[in-house]
């Protein structure tokens, strides 16, 4: 009975902070639909979040990926959206949050501490996920490029496939994704096949592949 009075006084204290927009609330999801996803917040009023400001992923339904229960955090936009409620963005939450986890990273000793490579991995995961919802898959849209064709070459660190495709990704916003990059990606992946005739890899799984 003890521990109960101590929640409800937490609880009852909590429901009477001072919350300031650009905070951060962490709330649990009671309703969503294809408008918006109510938030549960241990206050007074319940935190709103439109769908467009849920996420800005493509294909993202929220009706699939959010369910009652779940466990939301989101930047407060305003104090009250007219309707006596807080008006939330967790699109604007996870912006912010990327840019503590960011660095947190460039912190750590035991991982790439450059600034700028730690950014483009963000960046280029958002991309990333831009170019599935377009091709459907990052597989498929490396496959287009050859017609779904396998290229069999050896002696090479780049090719005018790799500059096409280090190109393509730079115009879409990629960084670190130079030609070279491009193309030892595309060894690793098996859209280019560059194992030398006395590989053992070439001996045993390249024997059907027509070279270029």
């Amino acid at each position: 009975m003890a521990e109960t009075m101590k929640d409800y006084e937490a609880e009852l204290e909590a429901s009477f902070k001072k919350i300031e927009e650009g905070d951060i609330l962490t709330g649990t999801v009671i309703s969503a639909d294809e408008k918006e996803v109510i938030l549960d917040l241990k206050y007074y009023a319940e935190g709103i979040i439109p769908a467009e400001e849920y996420s800005r992923e493509p294909g993202f339904c929220i009706k699939d990926e959010v369910h009652v229960g779940d466990e939301v955090s989101a930047t407060v936009m305003r104090r009250d959206d007219g309707h006596g409620n807080i008006l939330l963005s967790r699109v604007s939450a996870a912006d912010i949050l990327a840019w503590d986890k960011l660095q947190e990273l460039k912190e750590n000793a035991g991982i790439v501490r450059n600034s700028l490579k730690i950014i483009a991995a963000v960046t280029n995961a958002r991309i990333f996920r831009k170019i599935q919802a377009e091709y459907g898959s990052f597989d498929c849209y490396l496959w287009h490029w050859t017609e779904g064709k396998v290229i069999c070459e050896t002696g090479k660190t780049n090719s005018a496939l790799s500059d096409r495709i280090s190109e393509d990704l730079k115009k879409r916003g990629m960084k670190f994704v130079g030609t070279t990059v491009v193309y030892a990606y595309l060894q690793a992946v098996g859209v280019v096949w560059g194992h030398e005739e006395n590989c053992f890899l070439s001996l045993h799984q390249g024997k059907n592949m027509q070279k270029k």
